[in-house]
């Protein structure tokens, strides 16, 4: 006996995707009780689910750069070949800007 499919709108496919990420159901479970078959919920999921996700690879981790400026206070701590320290530094260090 031939099993009759079922077309569902673009609606309806996504409200069944929301339904699987609140569900806390396996794939397999979860297509079983709406009978989905799993490769079309693949599909579904690749096609349906969220763009800005899919751009990003899943082998990079997402980083974001923060540029700040400093403000130097007023208080000049050394100066050393032309280069100005605003904070406190060892005398190691500046020893070692000298050579």
């Amino acid at each position: 006996m031939k099993r009759r499919v079922k077309r569902r709108t673009v609606g309806e496919i996504k409200l069944l995707l929301e339904a699987f990420a609140t569900s806390g159901l396996s794939i397999q479970s979860f297509c079983d009780q709406h009978i989905i078959g799993k490769s079309t919920f693949h599909k579904w999921q690749s096609r349906y689910s969220n763009k800005q996700d899919q751009s990003i690879s899943k082998a990079f981790a997402h980083r974001e750069i923060v540029t700040t400026c400093v403000q130097h206070s007023a208080t000049l701590f050394a100066e050393v070949k032309g280069i100005k320290v605003y904070q406190a530094v060892t005398a190691a260090y500046l020893r070692e800007l000298l050579l």
